[in-house]
């Protein structure tokens, strides 16, 4: 896994909706790190940088010297302030993770704009199905996974549990011939709650279906970013452990549907049966009958005390807001 720090400081306005600080306040970051930025500069020039590079933790230690408090994430961006930590993540990585939110770099199809979707959440695709002798891969802007031919083939005699292979609705000029369709992997079984707060925006909230917003709900795990679904053994458990399952949420960026998860069993099939190493990120499963929300602080050190999750953070468990 190599995890990557993303920093967004740029002086202006000191507007927050434009994600600037005051020129007054950039000059006092700029007294910390004189170095990384030059004279006369008006943002911090550092690209995507990863987290054992000794700049990173200069440059939060500038921020914190200029009087941003680092333990918290939505004080920054509201400070004109962007940090944002990503991982990155190799198929061996996730090959002994209970489960994980696959997907693959080839693609397969594309979805219809603007998207719709069947009754059980299935995308709706743009005929034809190109490329038309890929047999695995996502669908196109979207988390779905498409498949035909030999690999569908070899699903539908998995045994996979909770797996379902659904002809999604194909809109075009021409239909598409029985030999070029494709099928998305799906499943009839439903995951519990995840333990992530939903961001939309700068609000953050417990997901609830009858109210999810429809355009913009992404999981919600401090500094990190795409963040990753945590769950509770036990939830999993009563939901009946599926090899293939469906988040409850509708969740994304622009427009949200549900995503597909896999089970180590269902990652070993792919790469064992099919040949096929997925990418994709690791779903963490927690036991405790109330483990603490998800959480990533601003620090690469884990056990650096400016890590500690926020007041409003730390007065919740899952489902009780105190």
């Amino acid at each position: 896994m190599i995890e990557k720090y993303n920093f967004h400081v740029f002086a202006g306005s000191g507007n927050a909706l434009t994600r600037e600080v005051s020129p007054e306040a950039f000059a006092r970051i700029r007294q910390g790190i004189p170095d990384l930025i030059p004279q006369g500069a008006t943002y911090l020039p550092m690209p995507p940088t990863t987290a054992d590079d000794p700049r990173v933790l200069r440059v939060l230690e500038a921020l914190q010297q200029a009087g941003y408090d680092l333990t918290d994430r939505e004080p920054l961006q509201k400070a004109g302030i962007h940090i944002r930590r990503t991982r990155e993540y190799q198929p061996a990585d996730l090959i002994n993770q209970e489960y994980v939110q696959p997907y693959q770099h080839v693609y397969v199809g594309e979805p219809l704009y603007p998207p719709t979707y069947d009754d059980a959440g299935v995308p709706h695709l743009k005929a034809p199905i190109t490329p038309k002798s890929r047999e695995c891969g996502t669908l196109s802007t979207t988390s779905a996974m498409l498949v035909r031919g030999k690999v569908k083939a070899a699903l539908e005699k998995s045994g996979l549990k909770g797996l379902r292979l659904t002809r999604p609705v194909v809109t075009g000029k021409k239909p598409v011939p029985e030999s070029e369709m494709a099928w998305v992997v799906w499943s009839h079984m439903t995951l519990p709650p995840m333990l992530n707060l939903c961001m939309s925006g700068r609000d953050l909230y417990r997901y609830d279906p009858a109210t999810a917003r429809p355009q913009e709900c992404l999981p919600y795990q401090g500094f990190l970013s795409p963040a990753e679904l945590h769950y509770r053994r036990s939830d999993m458990l009563a939901a009946g452990a599926p090899d293939v399952g469906i988040t409850l949420e509708k969740l994304g960026g622009g427009s949200t549907m549900h995503r597909i998860l896999f089970s180590r069993r269902c990652v070993t099939f792919f790469r064992d049966e099919l040949g096929i190493s997925l990418d994709g990120q690791p779903v963490h499963i927690l036991d405790g009958s109330n483990p603490p929300l998800p959480w990533v602080g601003a620090l690469p050190d884990p056990q650096d005390p400016r890590n500690q999750r926020p007041a409003w953070l730390q007065a919740m468990v899952y489902g009780i807001t105190d």
